[in-house]
């Protein structure tokens, strides 16, 4: 994502970085779907809050999520079988119609791996795209500008 910065359009750069360079472990691209629903649930977490979204508004339908390490076939993919109400304390609650599934060792090996697979990575894309090489640059210098003091 380093290769996307300072274009100002953060969260469609990273769904374009998902879409472009992650793959599930059978090959198969990430969606618009894996990329949109992923960034609305932890976009906001990991750029603010450090919580993620409880429940978000996907299609027209309310959904919830969960980070499932049992069933790693279910690895992005919705239930909509798996319906219920959030509990908000005693009184309250938010009614959804399904949970998008995580299985975060898997989304840890896909991130991994769009970065190093040799064939259509980004670090392979970066050894020959300028544009990707410039926007690079821009962002190693930012993460590491060196602070003077006196």
């Amino acid at each position: 994502m380093a290769g996307n910065s300072r274009s100002g359009k953060n969260t469609q750069n990273s769904k374009n970085y998902m879409m472009r360079f992650m793959k599930t472990e059978d090959g198969k691209k990430y969606t618009v779907e894996n990329s949109d629903l992923l960034m609305k649930i932890y976009r906001h977490k990991l750029v603010h809050l450090a919580v993620a979204k409880h429940v978000i508004l996907h299609t027209g339908r309310f959904l919830s999520w969960k980070i499932h390490d049992l069933d790693p076939k279910k690895h992005l993919m919705i239930d909509y079988n798996d319906k219920g109400i959030l509990a908000i304390g005693d009184t309250w609650g938010i009614q959804f119609d399904g949970k998008f599934i995580v299985v975060v060792p898997k989304l840890k090996d896909e991130i991994l791996n769009s970065v190093i697979r040799e064939s259509d990575g980004y670090f392979a894309e970066l050894k020959t795209s300028s544009d990707l090489q410039e926007k690079f640059t821009t962002a190693i210098n930012q993460f590491y500008d060196p602070m003077l003091s006196d």
